[in-house]
């Protein structure tokens, strides 16, 4: 249990620092580029994401899930191995196929040869393979609760890529060579990653028992489909298919505005994310423990998705345009609309979609995520052509019916315990999110400055006295929260006393 919490301060405290970096990397490329060359370096990376998708090849969540068991025979080691090897193949199936294939895609769509050839496919697909290779690295440090290396490690390499970015944008305008300094960073990042994962598992080299890296692999395949499903109504997917319909300026718009709230997301949900699958897989043998597990992780990320939507609704406004520059005025809209049906998705699926699959419900989320999937890909292609704002609109409310129906099983097996689910915190939000817009409005003249500051200065004392004064918290979460505060807790305390928790 030490080790487990030991985990979760790591997470708190270096999670949020990678993210923020390269959240601030991505608003600095932004505006060296301009909106113009910006939509190209934007569906490259669209194209690197889907990649890395595909490649992952079930390998991550299977890891993870069979890690343990491989350790019971001294295994652990041949089981990373066989993963490893089984992912590059996949992986160089995808960089031929992207090589021949993606040039053919960019030239019917009109987009310039000089910056979409063979090279410039070649490289993303070695990227995306090289990526791959440290994120299962990273999956077998989390799986062992080693979060302070893999933490401290991303973080590094967040810093170093960051200024590789800085250095080419200085020099190069280009794409490609973006994608190039990407590529540097991520090999460092991945052989930095391979070698704290081999030391982990100590060189544990006995057989596998008969058929256990096909059955990580089935189990995470699993994860995988809901993924690729979730990922068909995603930024990246929709980018490239709005790419034949549209200009380059609103791609620029569409992709700046949910590239950013992707990394906020990423600045939010990491310090959770990365404990859910240790923690769910840890107790799921029983089942009054896994229930508190479930319990705690969806009030906290309940609590946590509530303000984040909430504060970022009342910055978006005025912060936008501060950081992207007036050339990115146009994101603004599409930032809002895009804003809740993310992270209100991201939450059910991190905590609810992964209890189900930590329970064996691998069937009934692979006929619903195939149906799913295909419902999406109909809508999507249905609102290619309309405007990127009611795209957006529409897309959005799909991904939260699709959210729903994973909520819906959840609770028809008990896994939606009132503690998961605590209204009053959503509620307050809105409340302290209604008053701070109400402030801006009262100052559209000022300058946006002054009005973020503002705006967000009324959040945030709403939602101080809010905590303070009523009992918003669930007690399971507010104790979760005390213990990740660890000395700090008696002013955690002082801040949110234990008698203003529910329960």
């Amino acid at each position: 249990m030490s080790r487990m919490l030991n985990a979760a301060r790591a997470n708190v405290v270096l999670g949020p620092i990678g993210a923020v970096l390269a959240a601030t990397t991505s608003v600095l490329v932004a505006r060296w580029l301009g909106p113009d060359t910006y939509a190209d370096y934007a569906m490259l990376l669209a194209v690197l994401a889907w990649l890395l998708l595909l490649g992952e090849a079930g390998c991550n969540f299977g890891l993870q899930r069979y890690l343990a068991d491989a350790g019971q025979v001294h295994a652990r080691r041949r089981l990373y191995d066989v993963l490893q090897w089984r992912r590059w193949g996949v992986v160089l199936v995808l960089v031929v196929a992207v090589s021949a294939l993606g040039p053919v895609w960019a030239a019917s769509l009109g987009l310039p040869s000089e910056r979409w050839d063979r090279l410039t496919f070649g490289m993303v697909g070695v990227l995306a393979g090289v990526t791959l290779h440290a994120q299962l690295a990273t999956s077998c440090l989390l799986a062992g609760f080693d979060h302070l290396r893999a933490m401290t490690t991303a973080n590094v390499m967040t810093i170093l890529r960051a200024a590789a970015l800085g250095s080419v944008c200085v020099y190069f305008r280009e794409p490609v060579a973006l994608v190039a300094a990407l590529l540097a960073a991520a090999c460092i990042e991945a052989a930095l990653l391979h070698v704290w994962a081999v030391r982990e598992l100590h060189s544990e080299r006995s057989p596998l028992p008969p058929g256990m890296a096909n059955a990580a692999q089935r189990h995470g395949l699993v994860g995988l489909i809901d993924k690729i499903t979730t990922a068909f109504t995603a930024a990246p997917f929709l980018l490239l298919v709005l790419a034949a319909f549209h200009g380059r300026a609103e791609l620029a718009m569409f992709a700046v505005a949910t590239d950013v709230l992707q990394r906020v997301l990423a600045v939010v949900f990491l310090p959770i994310s990365n404990l859910v699958i240790p923690m769910l897989n840890d107790s799921r043998g029983d089942r009054e423990r896994f229930v508190r597990q479930v319990e705690r992780l969806g009030g906290l990320v309940t609590l946590v998705a509530a303000f984040a939507v909430a504060g970022l609704a009342a910055a978006i406004p005025a912060g936008f345009p501060l950081l992207f520059g007036a050339p990115y005025a146009g994101a603004v809209p599409i930032a809002l609309m895009w804003l809740a049906p993310l992270f209100i998705e991201a939450s059910i699926r991190m905590i609810w979609g992964h209890a189900l699959l930590a329970l064996d419900h691998r069937r009934w989320l692979l006929g619903f995520n195939v149906v799913a999937g295909i419902s999406a890909l109909l809508v999507v292609a249905a609102v290619a052509k309309a405007d990127v704002l009611v795209a957006v609109a529409i897309v959005g409310t799909v991904r939260l019916a699709m959210a729903g129906g994973i909520l819906v099983r959840a609770a028809h097996f008990g896994l939606l315990p009132a503690e998961s689910r605590p209204l009053r915190v959503v509620a307050a939000a809105m409340v302290a999110l209604t008053l701070s817009w109400l402030a801006q409005s009262a100052a559209a003249d000022a300058p946006p400055l002054l009005r973020l500051s503002l705006g967000l200065g009324i959040f945030a004392a709403t939602i101080a006295a809010a905590l303070h004064l009523l009992p918003l918290l669930p007690k399971r979460s507010h104790e979760v929260l005390r213990q990740l505060a660890g000395r700090h807790g008696p002013l955690f305390l002082r801040l949110v006393p234990r008698y203003r928790a529910q329960g």
